[in-house]
């Protein structure tokens, strides 16, 4: 077996979220948007999606024991939400100041952890365009071309996938 790559080995661990930590989690989430997004969406779309409000689903996802993340000296890197309700990954995001140090990958291993500690044994993710190839990488298949009736009133273009846990 080989070694994991020298930047697994330095990320801090990751740790339940607490719903109190909503409202940041969702600061991350917005940065993140606004950041990556643009690449795959226009500038008037990526300004609605990344305004829009903190949902109420997020504090019940995270109490329900469904949200990781990782910080390193207080600072928010990452973080992943899971809706064990639905068996769909939610979130998925990381700053895009830290990306690239393996922070989505140890996530999604968390979150593929949690998923099956609540005995689920698939998840299907509506995932943003710029994130497809990153699914793919984390074993997720294709099902099809979506819209994502997001709640600020803009249709997202997405890419609906599954993968067995």
């Amino acid at each position: 077996m080989s070694s994991p790559p020298s930047h697994a080995r330095t990320l801090p661990p990751p740790r339940p979220a607490r719903s109190d930590e909503a409202a940041r989690l969702w600061a991350l989430r917005t940065q993140a948007v606004r950041a990556t997004c643009i690449s795959h969406y226009d500038a008037a779309t990526v300004a609605a999606w990344s305004a829009s409000p903190l949902p109420d689903s997020y504090e019940r996802m995270i109490a329900a024991g469904g949200a990781v993340l990782i910080e390193e000296d207080g600072e928010l890197l990452g973080y992943g939400i899971v809706d064990l309700d639905g068996a769909e990954v939610e979130a998925m995001f990381v700053d895009p100041a830290h990306g690239g140090r393996g922070l989505g990958a140890r996530l999604m291993g968390e979150i593929d952890a949690i998923a099956r500690a609540h005995g689920l044994s698939a998840l299907t993710v509506a995932s943003s365009l710029n994130a497809v190839a990153f699914y793919q990488a984390m074993g997720f298949q294709t099902i099809g071309d979506a819209a994502y009736a997001h709640p600020c009133g803009v249709s997202l273009a997405c890419v609906r996938m599954h993968k067995r846990l």
